[in-house]
């Protein structure tokens, strides 16, 4: 289940609270967008893993940004389904692949998403806990990107998750689990 409870009513994440009070909103991840913990904050249905349909909400939710590797289920769990990208720019959506590309779009919209250049056109990782391309942007790469966009004039809520770190536990992988959480919280500055 992912925003929704037993018998199948919709949840308000915290998200969806702050923006009703005015706050600006930004998601992102080192997994894909939507994956459980970032699309914990926008999305609703039954299954977790109906990825393709939870990708759809980011519309609805009016959150200014989302940042991560991509999407899974890019165009659906059979592949027949329009691309994602191309749904989410017919519903008022940006999505740049690269920092450079972002860089180029981010003043020409109030909505954006953020995905890697390595996952145009297709789906991300699921479970990929190893491997990032040279052209990737990094975690704090993508953190500093968001910031720049959301800007700070107004109150903001920002979602960061590191979930890598999460992904190599769930493979039994201690050591990279203990590197890339280090590594993330050296470059996050904290």
């Amino acid at each position: 289940m992912l925003g929704v409870d037993p018998e199948g009513n919709t949840l308000k994440s915290i998200a969806y609270e702050l923006k009703e009070e005015g706050y600006k909103i930004g998601i992102m991840s080192s997994v894909p967008i939507n994956h459980a913990t970032p699309a914990s904050f926008y999305g609703h249905s039954k299954s977790r893993s109906d990825y393709y349909n939870i990708s759809k909400e980011i519309p609805a939710s009016g959150f200014e940004f989302f940042g991560g590797p991509g999407f899974i289920s890019f165009n659906g769990a059979d592949g027949k389904e329009e691309d994602i990208d191309v749904y989410l720019e017919r519903n008022g959506y940006e999505v740049c692949y690269g920092p450079e590309e972002f860089t180029a779009t981010a003043d020409t919209c109030d909505r954006i998403v953020f995905c890697q250049e390595s996952n145009r056109s297709e789906s991300a990782g699921n479970y990929v806990s190893e491997g990032k391309l040279k052209e990737d942007a990094s975690l704090s790469q993508m953190l500093e990107l968001g910031m720049e966009f959301i800007d700070d004039d107004e109150p903001f809520f920002f979602m960061c998750e590191g979930g890598k770190i999460d992904w190599t536990a769930h493979d039994h992988r201690t050591m990279p689990m203990v590197m890339i959480s280090g590594i993330q919280i050296l470059r996050l500055g904290c």
